[in-house]
C-alpha cells in the first residue's frame, strides 16, 4: 500500500511540479517558438462550441507544456548527436551532421522524380515571352535567376538510402528548354556552384541558405549576365561577417538557422559548426541601406553607392537575395529590392529602373513563369 502512494505521489509530482516551478524559470530558460506558426491561445468557454472546446485546450496545452522547448532539445539531440538518426518531416540528416530540408517538394526534385509536360513547357514559354515584352516595351533589361537548393549543390552530404531516380530535374528541364527558346537569360547556376564547393563553403551546414559566400557567387553569376565581372574570390578577402563590411541579413543576424530551429536544436548545433564569413569586395565603395519593411528573414530594402555606374537595379526576389543584394550594390549607384511574396503595386515603375533581376530559390520557383505573370498584373 505505501509503494502504491509513493507511485501516485510521484505520478502527481511529474505532473504538477513542472507547472509550478516553470513561471519562476522562464527568464533563464528559451521559450522562443521555433515551429513557424502562431501557437494555439487558450480557448474560452461560450465563445468556443463544447464540441471544439476539449481538442481546443489540448492543442493550448500541448502548445504551451512547461519546458517543451528543453524536451525537443533534449530528444532531438540523443537522435542527432548519439543515435546519428533523425525522425522529422521537414529535415534530413545528412553525412557529417548536414541538414537538409525535404519539405515544399525538395525531396521530389533531388530525385527527379517530377517533370514538366510538353503542354506546360509551351505555357511557359508563352508567358516568358508576354513578360519579355513587357519588360522591353519600358526598356528595361530583365534577368531570371533560380537558386539551387542546398541538396541539389551539397549532394555528396545527401544519405545514400535517398537514391536519383533522375538526374535532370524539372527546373533543369524548364531551363534548358526555355533558353533555347528565348532570348532572355534565365540562369540556374548548379554546377559552377557545385564547383565552388571544392573550395568554400557556400551554403550553410544547418539552414537552407546560402552564406555570404554564396552570395557573392549569385551576385557573379547574375552580373555576368548583365556586363558585371566580379572577380574570382582570394583568401584574403574572406573575413568575418560584419556590419562594416556589408548589410548583415536578416536571417545572420541571430546565432539561429532554420533547419536546426525544425528540429530544436537552436542552440545545439550552431555554435561553432557553421561560419559566418563575408566576401570583402570594392571597400572603397560605400554603401548606405535602409530597410523599408522587415517580413521574417526578408527585407525591402533600398541601397545607395558611390559606385561608377549610376543605373538602377531592382532585385525582386526571396530571401536568398538578401545575401547577393549586398554585393550587386557595390556595381550600382542605386539598388532596391523586394520580396516577392510581399510585392507592392507599381513597385517596378514607380521606381523606373534600368535592370530588374527576378531571382527564386528552386523549392519555391515552380511555375515561376506564373508568379513574375502575377506581379506584373500588379503594374500599371
Amino acid at each position: 500500500m505505501n509503494k502504491k502512494k509513493i507511485f501516485i505521489g510521484i505520478f502527481i509530482a511529474m505532473i504538477t511540479v513542472p507547472w509550478i516551478i516553470y513561471p519562476f524559470l522562464t527568464k533563464w530558460l528559451d521559450t522562443d517558438n521555433y515551429e513557424n506558426r502562431e501557437l494555439a491561445v487558450r480557448p474560452i468557454l461560450g465563445e468556443t462550441a463544447i464540441r471544439e472546446y476539449p481538442s481546443a485546450y489540448e492543442n493550448y496545452f500541448n502548445d504551451h507544456l512547461p519546458f517543451k522547448n528543453q524536451i525537443r532539445s533534449l530528444n532531438s539531440a540523443m537522435d542527432v548527436l548519439l543515435f546519428h538518426s533523425l525522425d522529422s518531416d521537414k529535415v534530413i540528416l545528412g553525412k557529417e551532421g548536414w541538414l537538409f530540408y525535404k519539405a515544399e517538394g525538395c525531396l521530389e526534385d533531388y530525385r527527379g522524380l517530377q517533370s514538366y509536360t510538353e503542354a506546360e513547357l509551351a505555357e511557359m514559354k508563352q508567358n516568358l515571352q508576354t513578360i519579355q515584352k513587357w519588360f522591353e516595351d519600358r526598356g528595361i533589361e530583365v534577368v531570371i535567376n533560380i537558386v539551387p537548393n542546398k541538396d541539389e549543390v551539397y549532394a555528396q552530404y545527401m544519405p545514400e538510402d535517398i537514391q536519383v531516380v533522375n538526374s535532370v530535374s524539372k527546373t533543369e528541364q524548364a531551363v534548358d528548354y526555355l533558353n533555347k527558346e528565348i532570348d532572355m537569360p534565365i540562369i540556374y547556376d548548379l554546377d559552377n556552384l557545385k564547383e565552388k564547393t571544392q573550395k568554400h563553403q557556400i551554403y550553410c551546414k544547418y539552414d537552407t541558405h546560402w552564406n555570404y559566400i554564396g552570395g557573392y557567387y549569385g551576385a557573379q553569376t547574375i552580373g555576368k549576365a548583365i556586363g558585371k565581372t566580379l572577380p574570382e574570390i582570394a583568401d584574403e578577402d574572406i573575413v568575418k561577417w560584419s556590419k562594416k563590411v556589408l548589410p548583415v541579413a536578416p536571417q545572420q543576424r541571430g546565432n539561429t538557422y532554420d533547419l536546426s530551429m525544425m528540429i530544436s536544436l537552436p542552440h545545439v548545433l550552431d555554435a561553432h559548426k557553421d561560419k559566418k564569413y563575408m566576401v570583402k569586395y570594392k571597400p572603397d565603395v560605400k554603401v548606405q541601406s535602409e530597410s523599408l519593411a522587415s517580413y521574417s528573414d526578408v527585407d525591402t530594402m533600398e541601397y545607395t553607392s558611390n559606385a561608377e555606374d549610376d543605373r538602377h537595379l531592382v532585385m525582386i526576389g526571396d530571401s536568398f537575395s538578401n545575401l547577393d543584394m549586398p554585393y550587386l550594390a557595390k556595381e550600382f549607384q542605386k539598388c532596391s529590392g523586394i520580396c516577392y511574396l510581399h510585392y507592392e503595386n507599381n513597385y517596378i515603375t514607380s521606381r523606373n529602373p534600368d535592370i530588374v533581376v527576378i531571382q527564386f530559390v528552386e523549392r519555391r520557383a515552380g511555375r515561376f513563369d506564373q508568379t513574375i505573370m502575377g506581379l506584373l498584373d500588379m503594374e500599371e
